[in-house]
């Protein structure tokens, strides 16, 4: 134990007395742990979400399986009788969700009500934060109406007004006594989306009909009891449902899944593994990097090491000293790492407006996670430190005891070792380059693609109508005319419509069995499946869609004149592809008893661009005024900031019918930074661990290349005794550096083809050997070896040839 307090003391001592190499390897140990310790504490939080719960692994979810969906709701009697006659829950609780209008207190806004029954939040292990939770006999029919409202609108409606308890709040103008307050780490998006209020499961005679599935189901397993043995029991229980009841129930069976396998989806362990890999390829540049350093370090010391060993140290006392001293570098890079993670993934959560959902607390410092850290530090440090310690003790006492070996006792073997681990970091390095670059011209691509109309000055507003007020499809007309012209009415506004959604990207909507005149005819199964929105007439004038024949939709397309659509320029070809569709018929309900036919009376250009910048889909538009629906998105274009005139939006809809919420206000802008938010945050995280892997590899060669011009002082002072000039010193150490980075550049690019195979297939138009990926980093490389070798190669040159012939 002695011995070992006068190791650690003397490593102490060693690394002070060279403070530029303790900094140097400090800061990069820092930089290499904290990306790791960064990704860990994400995706360690991640995966806690599920805990959030009361023993999550017995938790399930049961769903009514049938031929044509795998998951599908279930029916209130179904319910009843898998809670009667299951034996391998020890509870089961039911519930069904929908959206509505708040009102009361405050503006009126859009909420998703969360309708359970009385044991489900008990059965998960949630707590209400502030009141209770309703009893069941709330869930009883003609019973008090109670809500429990999310932490998230508490705080955005009632300023976290613990008063709030005892409040009258509206619901689609129907009164809910608020009783509680939800606790914050339920609201995650996997499991209830946007989930604001909670309310009674109050099952209504009407519904208690075998075929109306609406709800969904959970249930714990009993202790002792295992998903196998639980999915057995259940498929019992569906035979014996489907022979008494073959009118409903004949092909009904029952699938359970487990709460940690929604919560916990494949894709996380999968980008975990991907991101993690990523990090450590970082992390072990950093260590070949301090090997290498370390190695040049310790040939200077190979005479310290030779007087030790002739006074009795073993090779094994040597050995440790050295790992003793990479401890003391490793321990302090992962403490400053540790905090530089924590900060940094904690600054990034605040000022990302990428909806996370993991809390902030839960990626902060942690026992998990100052393990983690300290494993990988350990791991480090003998990473870097084993083999500069087994190399240096590999030493000839008799030769470097004699004056002036030091130098020569390096060897060529020792100047190939550090070489050879340079072209190794690079090697390294280039695969991650590689993918950032691939990953930007993605980024860049799908940023650059044509959406088909001019972008500026749009957007977007949802107008939902309440069901309580709105009950027919000549409301939802009036309403959205006169809301239209409202919009249109004001002051920097150029034009107004409405429709879907604000093509960008993935623009899909509802889809409809369709036949086609002609074809139906000759066969009376043919029929394709289009995707089709419905619009005003001003829609294609507002995002200015290009007419490519025919006509827009006019006024005079409305609910008694002859029914029209308009299609977009991929269905007609797709269709049409040698003839004109204009007049062509068709039909969204081909098995109606009275066939209603369709014509089309325009081609319009494509709008939108797939989430990976495919090709748009085919679209079929029709009028609003003869296809009613209750909720429209309006449209508009304004002169300016159309941000700026959110408040006038609101006051025009409000002007139409104050009741009536206006929200979820979109720009392009806004909805492609949306839609992009998964690709530029890849971008971002490779682009900062392959700036990192290039940083420290350019570190590890301007040091193996420094180190080289010390070493061969006395040869470059006899090469300028002899009358080499400046150019011809600095070629010499110029070429030497761009020899070890194009073989690092060769290796680097073997590697990183199998890696362009694995990720070409989630990039928009880059191939797995893209030129413009790999030329760039080749340039990128290049001219980083021309730096790191140029400041050493000008520092060879400054070097006085009769100093020189003097060295050692």
């Amino acid at each position: 134990m002695h011995t070992i307090l006068q190791d650690i003391r003397y490593g102490l001592r060693m690394l002070t007395k060279n403070p530029g190499f303790t900094f140097i390897a400090i800061v990069t140990l820092t930089l290499a742990i904290g990306a790791n310790s960064a990704v860990y504490s994400v995706f360690h939080a991640l995966k806690s979400i599920p805990y959030r719960l009361e023993n999550p692994e017995k938790l399930v979810l049961l769903w009514r399986q049938t031929e044509r969906h795998e998951r599908a709701s279930v029916s209130a009697p179904d319910f009843f009788d898998w809670r009667d006659q299951a034996r391998s829950f020890s509870d089961m609780g039911i519930y069904c969700s929908d959206r509505g209008l708040i009102g009361g207190e405050g503006e009126p806004e859009q909420a998703r009500i969360l309708y359970a029954s009385a044991n489900l939040m008990p059965m998960m292990g949630i707590k209400a934060q502030l009141g209770r939770f309703h009893t069941a006999q709330e869930d009883a029919v003609g019973a008090d109406r109670v809500l429990v409202i999310s932490n998230e609108l508490w705080q955005s409606r009632y300023a976290s007004d613990t008063g709030v308890l005892g409040r009258v709040v509206r619901f689609n103008d129907i009164p809910y006594t608020i009783i509680g307050v939800l606790p914050e780490q339920i609201s995650f998006e996997q499991f209830w989306p946007e989930v604001g209020l909670v309310s009674p499961m109050v099952i209504e005679p009407e519904d208690l009909r075998r075929d109306h599935c609406r709800y969904s189901a959970m249930g714990r397993l009993k202790p002792g009891v295992t998903l196998a043995q639980a999915q057995a029991e259940m498929n019992t229980i569906a035979l014996q449902l489907a022979e008494a009841y073959p009118e409903t129930n004949a092909d009904a069976g029952v699938q359970i899944q487990s709460m940690m396998d929604v919560l916990i989806d494949d894709d996380v362990w999968h980008i975990e593994i991907l991101a993690l890999s990523a990090v450590g390829l970082v992390l072990l540049i950093a260590c070949v990097n301090l090997a290498s350093l370390l190695l040049a370090k310790a040939t200077a010391r190979t005479k310290e090491f030779a007087v030790r060993a002739t006074m009795g140290a073993s090779r094994g006392r040597i050995v440790r000293q050295i790992l003793i001293e990479s401890l003391w570098l490793a321990l302090p890079g992962g403490v400053l790492g540790l905090l530089l993670a924590s900060w940094a993934v904690g600054m990034y959560m605040q000022s990302s407006h990428v909806p996370f959902l993991v809390m902030e607390e839960e990626v902060g410092l942690s026992l998990p996670l100052v393990v983690y850290t300290l494993l990988i530090s350990v791991l480090a440090a003998f990473a870097f430190g084993l083999l500069p310690a087994l190399r240096t003790t590999k030493i000839s006492l008799s030769e470097e005891l004699k004056e002036g070996t030091v130098a020569a006792s390096a060897g060529r073997s020792q100047s190939r070792l550090r070489h050879g681990l340079i072209v190794g970091q690079l090697a390294i390095a280039m695969p991650l380059l590689v993918v950032c670059g691939m990953i930007a011209k993605h980024l860049v691509g799908l940023e650059m693609i044509d959406l088909g109309y001019r972008t500026q000055g749009l957007i977007s507003m949802e107008v939902r109508l309440p069901e309580f007020r709105y009950e027919n499809p000549q409301q939802w007309q009036e309403f959205y005319r006169r809301a239209i012209e409202a919009v249109n009415a004001l002051p920097g506004i150029e034009s107004a419509g409405g429709g879907f959604q604000l093509p960008v990207y993935h623009f899909w909507g509802s889809r409809a069995p369709v036949a086609i005149e002609g074809r139906f005819a000759e066969n009376k199964d043919f029929q394709v499946n289009w995707i089709y929105r419905v619009v005003t007439s001003d829609f294609f004038q507002t995002l200015e869609v290009p007419l490519i024949r025919g006509r827009y939709f006019t006024g005079a397309d409305h609910s008694e004149a002859q029914r029209v659509a308009v299609i977009n320029q991929r269905l007609a070809q797709q269709y049409w592809p040698d003839e004109d569709p204009l007049g062509k018929l068709v039909t969204l309900d081909p098995k109606a008893a009275r066939i209603e036919w369709v014509t089309i009376v325009g081609v319009v250009g494509d709008t939108g661009r797939h989430v990976f910048g495919g090709p748009p889909p085919g679209l079929l538009y029709l009028p609003l005024e003869q296809r009613p629906v209750s909720n429209l998105r309006i449209i508009a274009r304004a002169q300016g900031d159309p941000k700026d005139m959110i408040g006038s939006f609101r006051s025009a809809i409000h002007g139409v019918d104050p009741v009536v919420p206006v929200s979820d206000f979109h720009t392009v802008d806004d909805l492609i930074r949306y839609w992009l938010r998964d690709d530029r945050m890849s971008a971002w995280f490779f682009g900062a661990l392959a700036f990192l892997a290039l940083f420290l590899a350019s570190i590890g060669l301007y040091g193996v290349m420094s180190h080289s011009v010390v070493q061969r002082t006395h040869e470059i002072g006899i090469r300028v005794a002899m009358g080499a000039i400046r150019k011809d010193i600095m070629q010499l150490v110029i070429k030497r550096c761009l020899r070890l980075c194009v073989m690092g550049i060769a290796i680097g690019l073997v590697l990183s083809l199998p890696l362009g195979f694995i990720v070409k297939s989630s990039l928009y138009e880059v191939g797995s050997v893209d030129p413009v990926a790999y030329v760039g980093v080749i340039a990128l490389f290049l001219l980083v070896a021309l730096l790191a070798g140029f400041f050493p190669a000008r520092r060879a040159t400054r070097i006085d040839p009769i100093e020189a012939l003097r060295y050692e």
